[in-house]
């Protein structure tokens, strides 16, 4: 699970505003980590399709876990941002987030990396290309 904290930080922020170990990814198949942020007219319309992906796994009994990387400028946006999502976030105060971006080489938003949660190790930095239910 240390990999998983030095990537993510030991919290992630709950949809309630709560606090929760980055532990609670142990268990996890897969990990998606969303870059977005709410001034991006294109994050605006991923979303509703991640979101109605996420649901379908979850039904299915599947142990796929979102975290939310936020871009927004300020924490105001970040928290109007993250009302519309039912996963984990990156604490908008952490570190660990800013440099997120060019740690995943990423080149623009909305995106999404998919993690292994058992090593730390990119599986895709495109996911927002591939994901499917």
């Amino acid at each position: 699970m240390a990999h998983l904290e030095r990537l993510l930080g030991p919290e992630l922020v709950t949809p309630d505003g709560s606090n929760v170990s980055v532990s609670t990814l142990q268990e996890c198949e897969l990990i998606s980590l969303y870059f977005s942020a709410q001034w991006c007219p294109p994050c605006k319309g991923f979303l509703p399709n991640l979101r109605h992906c996420y649901d379908k796994v979850k039904e299915k009994g599947k142990r796929w876990e979102v975290v939310f990387v936020s871009l927004d400028t300020d924490k105001e946006c970040c928290q109007q941002n993250f009302a519309e999502m039912p996963w984990l976030m990156v604490p908008y105060d952490s570190a660990l987030r800013e440099p997120m971006p060019d740690n995943y080489g990423l080149m623009g938003i909305p995106a999404l990396v998919f993690i292994n949660p058992k090593t730390g190790e990119t599986i895709t930095e495109e996911g927002e290309n591939n994901y499917f239910v």
